[in-house]
């Protein structure tokens, strides 16, 4: 006899206490991980709904440990993947399924449920140490094969709520109130999802992300002192120098600025520096080799070399 529906949980609907032939039947299992479901219904959801990316969590202990966890009635905790760590019953690396990916683990509070819903990947090991070699070529291939099924970029670690790859804790390593309030996995393997997403790209076979256009620069008016008489001098981004409190007035006349091709908003002058003979050198920058500006100088006779 099926008990009486007395409404859904004012929070989360939880679609498990509908009678199993109601539900979606589960369908995505990763080829090659080891499925060592069922657990308890009790530990999961299965709301319907798409998943949005992949998020990273630390056991802080065993595979076998979360796994027997995971098959405990009423603690309402899994995960849908376990990655086995060195020197356990399992291979380094080793992945077990715990979930099909269409249902909903209990991992990571809001980003268990669509519309922000993601695959938990619980790693083996503690936050004082980095998942091995083998662990993060599994975590690729999960990622990969995931991105294949529900069309998330491999990207991140992304912002939580955000298409991709999250860790448990927030992007810059702090804890989440809505994602469980966790720092885990720590600022180690927090760093090392980057390269997961870059792995996984190659997997799944895609160009890597084109790296962002440099910002143009911008910048005020700039001085250098003249440590071999008195004075300074003051640049603008156009080139224009101005000598103060008796530095000597070099220049650069406007010919030379045209024909360096400096002192324009495509290449500004960035900086002045004092060559400690009694001239300066000019910094421009047109943003080809970042961090490295071209450098023209003024000597204390008023000649100008590049």
């Amino acid at each position: 006899m099926i008990a009486p529906f007395t409404g859904w949980p004012a929070a989360v609907p939880n679609y498990s206490r509908l009678p199993r032939l109601l539900r979606k039947a589960p369908m995505s299992l990763m080829p090659g991980a080891q499925y060592v479901g069922p657990i308890p219904a009790s530990n999961y959801a299965n709301n319907g709904g798409t998943k949005i990316g992949t998020a990273t969590h630390v056991i802080v202990g065993s595979a076998a440990s979360a796994l027997g966890e995971f098959k405990s009635p009423n603690i309402q905790l899994s995960a849908h993947f376990i990655i086995v760590g060195p020197g356990e019953q399992w291979p380094d690396g080793h992945i077990l399924q715990v979930l099909d990916t269409d249902l909903d683990c209990y991992a990571q509070a809001a980003g268990n449920y669509a519309p922000t819903a993601y695959i938990a990947k619980e790693f083996a090991g503690n936050v004082g140490y980095p998942m091995s070699a083998a662990q993060l070529e599994s975590s690729a291939q999960i990622d990969a094969w995931a991105a294949s099924i529900y069309h998330f970029p491999l990207q991140g670690p992304v912002a939580h709520g955000q298409p991709g790859l999250i860790a448990h804790c927030n992007p810059d390593g702090s804890p989440d109130p809505r994602y469980g309030d966790h720092v885990c996995p720590g600022l180690i393997r927090l760093a090392q999802i980057s390269g997961v997403a870059s792995r996984a790209r190659q997997i799944a076979g895609q160009s890597p992300p084109a790296p962002p256009t440099p910002p143009h620069i911008q910048e005020s008016n700039m001085i250098a002192r003249n440590t071999q008489g008195v004075g300074y001098w003051c640049v603008r981004p156009s080139g224009a120098v101005y000598a103060f409190n008796g530095a000597p007035a070099l220049g650069p006349a406007q010919h030379f600025l045209t024909s360096w091709g400096i002192g324009t908003p495509a290449c500004p002058v960035v900086g002045i520096a004092d060559d400690g003979h009694g001239g300066f050198t000019l910094m421009a920058d047109a943003n080809q080799y970042p961090g490295q500006p071209a450098l023209y100088g003024i000597t204390a006779d008023g000649k100008y070399k590049v």
